[in-house]
Formats: C-alpha cells, structure tokens, sequence
C-alpha cells in the first residue's frame, strides 16, 4: 500500500503543496514523505519520479520560502496591533540577531510562525 501512495498521481502536487506549507508552518511531514518517495524512485530506477521529486521540493520551497518572506514583511502590522510597543519587539529581535543569529536561525526554525 505504501508503494502505492509513493507512486501515485497526486504525489508530486500535494509534495508541492506540503512543502509550501511546512515552511511557514513545521508540523507537517513533508521531509519524511519525500525521502521516502526519493527511496522509492531511486530504488526502482524510475528517473522521471526523481526528477520530478526534486521539481516538486524546488517549487514547494520557493513558494514557502516566498510566503515567509511576505508574512516578515507584513508582520510589522501584526505585531503592532497584538502588542502595545512595537519597538520593543523590534529591539529584542536585533539584539538576539545581533548577537547570536545562529541560535536565534536555527531556533526560530522549529517555532510555527517563527521564521517570519
């Protein structure tokens, strides 16, 4: 069963869309499953379903990686409607990215909204 879902038509879309979503939002398995269909390709030599894996990876990331750098331009917005001194979020986040970004990359990485 599970070689069926691997190889099915609406894989590669719904990777696309998985993919997009995770990167605003990583709760979802997106990783998981496109490895496992990368296994699965490479396995059965299939080279079409490879390429298309990693069609379907590029244009998820770009399409999540291009709302992320929306929600970070527009979250000025929310942020100063949701808290009452903008500036003081904005000075916390410069500090922490100032002194150390890559803690505070790679920990925003793995908080839903975070990255933004």
């Amino acid at each position: 069963m599970c070689d069926a879902v691997l190889r099915s038509s609406w894989l590669l879309p719904l990777l696309v869309v998985m993919i997009a979503i995770d990167a605003p939002f990583p709760v979802l398995p997106s990783e998981t499953i496109l490895m496992s269909a990368a296994t699965t390709a490479f396995g059965g030599g299939d080279a079409w379903m490879v390429v298309g894996l990693f069609v379907a990876a590029l244009a998820g990331s770009v399409l999540g990686d291009a709302v992320v750098f929306w929600l970070g331009r527009c979250s000025h917005r929310l942020v100063a409607r949701t808290v009452d001194n903008e500036h003081e979020v904005s000075a916390w986040v410069r500090k922490h990215m100032l002194q150390r970004p890559g803690i505070a990359l790679v920990g925003a990485r793995f908080i839903p909204g975070g990255r933004w």
